[in-house]
């Protein structure tokens, strides 16, 4: 049986978590196609892509579960010729995406926009249209593009908003310049077929949580007594939910946790998993902790990757690899500190 209270305090930590709404301000000038990459992030027709030069003074902000994204006004030929606008938008955001038309290239506008943000908030710059572009050609708008807007490194991404080429790579550079809570979130917005850059990010969500059970069980503790593993672990199942567009109530959050450990107690589980980790007797240590969680996580991630239509054998079957393959590794592993490989 499964307690549903911690399964209940786990939901309530994530929706005051959700109370944070991340925003994202997209800038650029008219042309630039913002609109068009607005949607091939969400994978839905949010905004209108034939839509006439600043189509609107206001900007479209379109909220989903966790996350704001905010597309500016589409400035014209004259430049910025209401900044008031702009820094408004760039105020109210947690990060910025610059949007420059590759086949134009980086113009002195373009500059003044940069420079506008830059220093205000973080900024990531998309050179949207590469598909219209040789190669020679690209590298020439890129040369423009590094001159007029230094600094960028890994903050300038060549994408094709029609073609979605390099979305994946954009998102992955939004990502990482957002603090962790607030990227998971976006993650958890983006279309469906971006499953490689949710399971990343899943796998990293598993890592930390796994690193956070091991430190809390560094005293061992009783089998009996793992409310605070209990807690990370469902935390983290949520988490991963999220990230695959999975909203969990407290009832839907018990069900998937008894579906993904085959319906038994989780005390039941680690007494099964203390058997491949001998010499705790009846204690959890971080290895089996962090053995624990990483089986856990693991078996929700391939559950939910899969749409949650993974037959009940076929998903036990991977939970038990799941389990014997972190056992293993954690033989290589030192937990005197955080846990890391020490061959």
């Amino acid at each position: 049986m499964i307690d549903e209270s911690y399964i209940e305090e786990a939901v309530k930590k994530f929706e005051e978590k959700l109370k944070t709404r991340p925003k994202i301000a997209i800038v650029g000038f008219t042309g630039a196609g913002k609109s068009m990459l607005f949607n091939a992030i969400f994978g839905e027709n949010i905004a209108s892509v034939n839509a006439r030069a600043g189509w609107t003074k206001e900007g479209l902000s379109e909220q989903k579960w966790g996350v704001t994204f905010t597309d500016t006004p589409g400035f014209g030929s004259d430049g910025l010729t209401d900044r008031s606008i702009l820094i408004d938008h760039i105020l109210d955001a947690h990060l910025v995406l610059q949007v420059l038309n590759a086949s134009v290239g980086a113009t002195d506008y373009d500059k003044a926009l940069y420079e506008t943000i830059r220093g205000k908030r973080p900024v990531v710059v998309a050179l949207n249209k590469i598909d219209i572009l040789d190669e020679a050609e690209l590298e020439e708008v890129l040369e423009g593009v590094h001159e007029k807007l230094p600094h960028l490194g890994e903050n300038l991404v060549c994408i094709s908003a029609k073609k979605k080429i390099h979305i994946d790579r954009l998102i992955e550079r939004l990502t990482a310049s957002l603090p962790e809570d607030i990227a998971d979130l976006l993650i958890g917005e983006i279309d469906p077929s971006f499953k490689e850059v949710k399971k990343k990010r899943a796998r990293a969500v598993v890592q930390r949580n796994a690193s956070a059970a091991a430190a809390v069980a560094a005293i061992p503790i009783p089998v009996a007594d793992i409310f605070p593993i209990l807690a990370i672990q469902t935390e983290m199942i949520i988490e991963i939910a999220h990230l695959f567009g999975i909203e969990l109530s407290v009832k839907r959050a018990r069900e998937i946790l008894l579906t993904l450990t085959g319906g038994i107690a989780f005390r039941t589980f680690f007494r099964v998993l203390v058997k491949f980790l001998p010499g705790y007797g009846s204690m959890i240590g971080p290895a089996i902790a962090y053995a624990g969680t990483q089986t856990i996580g693991r078996t929700a991630i391939y559950y939910f990757e899969n749409d949650m239509k993974v037959k009940p054998e076929e998903l036990k079957e991977y939970y038990e690899r799941q389990k014997e393959t972190a056992a293993k590794e954690v033989e290589h592993f030192d937990f005197s500190g955080a846990p890391r490989e020490t061959s």
